[in-house]
């Protein structure tokens, strides 16, 4: 008995170590599932949930980096344009003043004209009253060197909140009168610019120039030899001056800023001068005129500027030439009639079915008299329009009479291929201030 028990005991101890010599290989399917269940409690550790939150986080930071990079942060763009603009000018006002003395530092920011500003209600003639937009020269020069560009828009054209709460004319929002002054000191950049906004807007569309001209509800005008709209333009410039100087500061900030935000898709850096025609406050002779206290454009050359309805203030500006011409001593004469050196009719037309152009010869010989240069700038949205065939008719005989009596006049039409759309109508602004040299 006690033999076979070793014999059994035996045979167990070898068979125990040869089942230890060949263990079976272990199934790779189990070897991931224990991976998992050991990664998944070490995910439970304190260390675990630590390790996740930061790859989460980073991960997310990652992610939206690489989203936020592909658009552009169009109100930082703007913000670090006017961060180096008023830097500059702080700058430019530091090298001429101490710093820490208050007043002096306060006024010298204050000195200059506004870049683009709004006014309203600047009296003129009588009673009446006209909203302006005013753009101080892109270009310094010496006083008596500068002009002054007065314009006069066209039906849509308005402030920029009165577009855009147009179901329409929201679409044509570009060509607003803060847009349309900054386009005008391109082409002019030694020139004062107003903009002249319609006495009256009806329907928020249709220009009426009331101020200059009689005209019904739409704008159509009626002629007459006195309106005394000239009188009402020297008495706009006048007190465009003076109001300009007459301002508190906090009221010329607020205006100001109130035109730039009226400012649709301009860059920012085409409000101010280029760095070689930059005011220079060293020279006090050379920006005497630019300074607010001291604007005056008593003595400067007139450049007048009708586009589209706009033009009816030109017309009426030229009866009231013949007349004074004609019938007025020189002491009766309006001073700003011996200023016009230059008028610009750009794709004139109205609601009218007629009178659209001045075509009776005696009226246009005043402008040979006066030696006044005339520049007509025409497309085929007006002078093509089959609806009102008239256009076309009268300003060939506008321009071919001027011709006759010798008027120096530069005729140029635009976009002859294109079709007659309001785009191409508006485009007129465009090309005239890119093509003309005068």
């Amino acid at each position: 008995m006690e033999r076979r028990y070793k014999r059994g005991s035996s045979r167990s101890a070898g068979g125990t170590s040869m089942g230890s010599d060949h263990t079976p290989p272990q199934d790779p399917r189990e070897k991931v599932k224990d991976c998992c269940r050991k990664i998944i409690a070490f995910m439970c550790t304190q260390v675990g949930v630590g390790a996740l939150v930061f790859g989460y986080t980073l991960v997310g930071a990652v992610s939206f980096m690489h989203i936020e990079k592909g658009g552009e942060n169009v109100k930082l763009k703007e913000v670090t344009k006017l961060r180096g603009v008023y830097s500059h000018k702080l700058y430019q006002v530091a090298e001429m003043c101490n710093i820490f003395e208050k007043r002096f530092g306060f006024n010298m920011t204050n000195k200059y004209l506004p870049t683009i500003i709004r006014l309203l209600k600047v009296h003129g003639f009588e009673d009446r009253y006209n909203d302006i937009v005013y753009c101080r020269p892109l270009k310094v020069t010496q006083q008596n060197n500068a002009s002054v560009s007065v314009f006069f828009g066209g039906d849509v054209q308005d402030f920029t909140e009165n577009m855009q709460s147009h179901r329409d004319n929201k679409n044509y929002l570009k060509w607003n009168l803060e847009n349309t002054a900054i386009l005008l000191r391109s082409h002019f950049p030694d020139s004062h610019i107003i903009v002249v906004k319609p006495s009256r807007m009806e329907f928020k569309t249709f220009s009426c120039y009331k101020n200059f001209v009689k005209c019904n509800s739409c704008g159509v005008p009626e002629h007459s030899e006195n309106y005394n709209s000239l009188m009402h333009l020297q008495k706009l410039l006048d007190n465009i001056c003076d109001q300009l100087k007459s301002m508190s500061d906090d009221d010329i900030e607020a205006a100001e800023e109130l035109s730039r935000n009226a400012l649709v898709d301009l860059e920012e850096s085409s409000l101010y001068t280029t760095k070689e025609n930059e005011v220079s406050l060293k020279d006090n002779k050379e920006v005497a005129g630019y300074e607010r206290t001291t604007v005056n454009f008593e003595n400067l050359d007139l450049r007048l500027i009708g586009f589209s309805k706009g033009c009816v203030v030109l017309n009426q500006f030229l009866h009231e030439l013949n007349h004074y011409s004609v019938t007025m001593s020189a002491l009766e004469k309006p001073d700003s009639m011996s200023r016009i050196k230059d008028m610009y009719w750009l794709d004139g037309g109205h609601n009218g079915g007629k009178n659209t152009w001045i075509t009776a010869k005696a009226l246009l010989a005043t402008l040979a008299i006066l030696k006044i240069r005339v520049h007509v700038h025409v497309s085929p949205y007006q002078i093509k329009d089959e609806r009102r065939p008239w256009i076309g008719k009268e300003e060939k005989s506008f321009t071919e009479t001027a011709k006759d009596v010798g008027v120096t006049i530069l005729r140029t039409v635009h976009f002859e291929d294109l079709p007659p759309t309001l785009n191409v109508h508006f485009d007129i602004l465009k090309v005239f201030a890119n093509s003309c040299s005068s």
